[in-house]
């Protein structure tokens, strides 16, 4: 994942927030900069939810595909 910005993580380190955010702390990453998947699913970052295959439309095939 690249950062679209630079972010930062709060005092306990649990939480990203923005730069600039009275909150922040400590410096996870710039603009630009790649983070790990496994920084960017810790802090939630990532989508962590598996997506869907995507459906097979094709209900049979045509006639000529059959090679009869």
């Amino acid at each position: 994942m690249i950062a679209s910005e630079r972010l930062c993580l709060t005092e306990d380190r649990k939480t990203v927030v923005k730069a600039g955010d009275k909150r922040a702390r400590f410096l996870l990453c710039i603009k630009g900069q790649e983070i790990p998947d496994v920084i960017a699913r810790q802090y939630g970052l990532l989508d962590t939810k598996k997506k869907k295959k995507p459906e097979n439309k094709m209900v049979g095939q045509s006639e000529n595909k059959r090679g009869e």
